[in-house]
């Protein structure tokens, strides 16, 4: 199928431009591991000029990798998981343009681009592909266009571990990663539990190894060279299903999740977000409920680890897992205990537990050398919402605060006052029964 296609860019320059193949009876047969394509650039531009386009396959069978002959990137890397990212790039946006594109990925010399699915054929879409880079950079346009940012995971806050853990990423890790099309980002580590988040993109994001890959290679290293990690997981790249377009602009523009499924009960029901308001403060995002520990046992594979059973008002127990076992014994986190708990968080495996919301306390700081864990008063009710006075809204649901990284923006402001009192920008954190405590630590961090 590529035949044609090849013959016709040798009509317009005047000679043959198949790509190297090898004769087998009267009919070439392409080297697919690596097509070398060079043609001159057409539609108008002067006919000296060219470019040499490599295509190299990755270990996902839906990406492939296009060296251009010329950098991609200075420095960095750009994820684009789907059409509306591809706006910030007049390359990216093209590429989207063919039909059956699912990804785009910029790196330092290579454009990776995935395609939907073993359905669509590479010998369809690749001349298209081809075209596409070509007219981009005979163009002259810039990659991206202003206001877009590359990516980097640098930080002059960075503390020790997790300086060490990004070092560890962009020297051993990230090079074997960006020699597959693809390209592995620090996300955020977390002290109290050992896990550090990071983001697959490229031709990593889908692909079948993937999880394979970040266990026995990426989480195996990581917590080889740093005791402090106890598991790597992984964020999803963003990508969507384009299918429904209409469902979709609903969704980023309401903060709306997917309508809860017929026969789903109270659970389903509470899933459904409702709209929020363009002024809402990020604390009333968050649903952070009374709790009350049922059942509690110390992690199997985790030596910081809890796994417990949280009553928070619901039909069954959440399951939870807290990064306490260095500051509490199970005879002081035990059944009957009262904790406060943020539950519209999404699910996420500790150690291969499936963590289901995240139990507050305050600290000393990045150190975690005292912890001390919010106490709601005596009188508040099991699964009640915490307010703030003044501060109002429904929670989002798990995915949307996953996604706008609501949380991480709550943490910051969240910390004791003078009196022990828990606290948001300084405002008390109440029950029904009066605010939020805890026994002895004032002006420290909540997290």
């Amino acid at each position: 199928t590529m035949l044609p296609t090849l013959k016709l860019i040798a009509s317009f320059v005047g000679r043959t431009a198949i790509p190297r193949a090898v004769m087998v009876g009267r009919r070439p047969q392409f080297d697919m591991r690596v097509l070398n394509v060079r043609v001159q650039q057409l539609l108008g531009h002067t006919a000296h000029r060219s470019m040499f386009i490599e295509a190299h396959p990755t270990p996902n069978n839906n990406s492939l990798k296009f060296h251009p002959g010329r950098p991609v990137l200075d420095n960095g890397t750009k994820d684009f998981p789907n059409i509306r990212s591809a706006l910030e790039s007049p390359l990216a946006e093209a590429l989207f343009k063919i039909d059956g594109v699912s990804s785009v990925f910029f790196g330092p010399d290579f454009v990776t681009v995935t395609k939907k699915g073993e359905d669509i054929s590479w010998s369809d879409i690749k001349p298209k592909i081809f075209a596409a880079i070509m007219d981009f950079y005979s163009s002259g346009s810039p990659l991206l266009r202003e206001g877009a940012s590359k990516q980097s995971a640098e930080s002059s806050e960075d503390d020790e571990v997790v300086s060490f853990i990004k070092e560890l990423l962009d020297t051993r890790i990230r090079p074997s990663v960006q020699d597959d099309g693809g390209d592995i980002s620090f996300i955020s580590f977390d002290a109290r539990t050992g896990v550090v988040t990071v983001q697959l993109q490229g031709a990593c994001s889908t692909c079948s190894s993937s999880k394979v890959t970040l266990k026995q290679g990426v989480e195996n290293m990581l917590m080889h060279y740093v005791p402090e990690v106890t598991e790597v997981v992984a964020v999803e790249d963003g990508s969507e299903d384009e299918s429904d377009p209409v469902k979709k602009f609903v969704e980023e523009m309401t903060g709306q999740a997917e309508t809860a499924k017929p026969g789903g009960g109270d659970k389903a029901a509470a899933a459904a977000p409702a709209a929020a308001a363009a002024d809402q403060e990020e604390f009333s995002k968050l649903e952070i409920k009374v709790g009350v520990l049922t059942k509690t046992w110390e992690h199997p594979g985790s030596e910081k680890l809890f796994c417990e059973e949280i009553d928070v008002g619901e039909a069954g127990p959440r399951s939870v897992a807290s990064g306490l076992r260095a500051h509490y014994t199970l005879d002081q986190f035990c059944p009957g205990r009262r904790v406060l708990v943020v539950t519209n968080l999404k699910p996420a495996k500790m150690a291969g537990f499936e963590s289901a919301g995240m139990v507050l306390a305050a600290s000393d700081g990045e150190a975690h050398t005292k912890v001390e864990l919010l106490e709601p008063p005596e009188g508040a009710k099991v699964g009640e919402r915490v307010y703030i006075d003044g501060v109002t809204g429904e929670p989002w649901a798990p995915n949307q605060v996953n996604k706008k990284e609501v949380l991480k923006k709550v943490l910051p402001d969240l910390r004791t006052d003078g009196a022990c009192v828990a606290c948001w920008k300084g405002r008390p954190i109440l029950t029904s029964a009066g605010p939020v405590k805890v026994p002895s630590m004032a002006d420290s961090p909540i997290g």
